[in-house]
């Protein structure tokens, strides 16, 4: 569990940032459970992003382990991949909203921005007859306070991930860098022992992406990832269950 001093300072920021309360934006679940939940955001683009081979092993790894996740999808992931989206949603994922054509924000009006959303959740209906789950993520994890807003008025929360400047409270895998000479770039095992051997880890949300890098793919350490966080006693979970009231 979290120490006491975390989750005061856990407190504070959100006193301090009235945005990033859970009305808006989910960072964490709760720090009293051992509840990790893994997430993969899934939009067509290079490699890093989004790689049909590194998606269907995925999938199979978390098949094998009965371990059900929370996607999220852009309206072109799902148009272009029917299929795979059937797939995920038939292995009983949960599929958020990752707008339609993966903007960045800052670059978009509020018509236009209600509409990706909307787009995407009714690309999801029409190719598997589900309706999505009352969460989004925004591309390249761009804030924008205002569009929260919008989005929690279209019926959707904002889904974030743990970070912080301390390295074990940061759960974003980084699989996204590609390049090993960027400062950003970590290999599969940097990020491996960081996520496994981290203090913070309840309520983690974890960021990967449907991708394989060239350099050292992130993916295969998935599999190592979740037995791992099981012998901890760590339960991987869905966004809506590390929120709700499940069990403890």
């Amino acid at each position: 569990m979290l120490d006491i001093l975390s989750l005061l300072i856990h407190r504070i920021r959100c006193l301090r940032k009235p945005l990033l309360r859970p009305k808006y934006n989910i960072a964490r679940g709760r720090l009293s459970r051992k509840q990790i939940a893994l997430t993969f955001d899934g939009h067509p683009g290079g490699s890093a992003v989004f790689s049909p081979d590194a998606a269907e092993a995925i999938l199979e790894e978390l098949k094998i382990r009965k371990v059900t996740c929370s996607f999220f999808l852009t309206g072109q992931f799902i148009v272009n991949y029917p299929d795979m989206t059937r797939y995920i949603v038939a292995c009983g994922h949960e599929v958020g909203n990752h707008t339609f054509s993966h903007p960045h924000l800052d670059s978009i009006d509020e018509e236009t921005f209600k509409s990706e959303l909307v787009r995407t959740a009714e690309a999801l209906y029409q190719v598997t007859g589900s309706n999505m789950s009352p969460y989004w993520r925004a591309p390249y994890g761009e804030y924008n306070g205002a569009l929260w807003k919008i989005a929690v008025n279209q019926g959707f929360r904002h889904v974030f991930w743990t970070s912080g400047r301390i390295c074990g409270r940061n759960f974003d895998s980084s699989d996204w860098v590609d390049d090993p000479g960027s400062d950003r770039f970590r290999s599969s095992g940097q990020i491996k022992r960081r996520m496994l051997s981290s203090r913070y880890k309840n309520g983690a949300i974890a960021l990967f992406h449907l991708g394989a890098r060239d350099h050292d793919p992130v993916y295969k350490i998935i599999p190592h990832l979740i037995d791992g966080w099981t012998l901890q006693g760590y339960r991987c979970v869905t966004i809506s269950e590390l929120v709700g009231p499940g069990r403890q």
